[in-house]
């Protein structure tokens, strides 16, 4: 019999995987809210750790949606990922540090 924890985490993959599936969606509002849905799922262990894996081709797509978008909301989703993960970026470091600076500079 499953428990009410165990029906929780089986949502939240679902809610995770559905998320990731619209920032593929040709739509941009899809995509710009897909992402700002992913910030409050890192809390969750099974999405920090789906995430580990994922996380460069999650930013490059953030990365393009934040040339598309101007919204300050998406860099701060990018910059909360950098923190939570930081060694899984280490090689992307150098093309998120030129896109996060040229994001702020843009706002000045």
């Amino acid at each position: 019999m499953l428990t009410f924890t165990d029906i929780m985490i089986q949502n939240i993959v679902v809610i995770y995987q559905n998320i990731i599936q619209c920032l593929n969606d040709p739509d941009q509002p899809v995509r710009v809210e897909a992402a700002l849905a992913l910030s409050p799922l890192i809390r969750h262990n099974y999405v920090k750790t789906a995430m580990q894996q994922t996380i460069v081709p999650i930013m490059q797509q953030l990365m393009k949606l934040t040339d598309e978008v101007d919204l300050d909301a998406l860099a701060n989703v990018m910059e909360e990922f950098v923190e939570c993960f930081a060694p899984q970026l280490t090689p992307f470091a150098v093309e998120l540090t030129e896109q996060l600076v040229w994001n702020s500079s843009s706002l000045i």
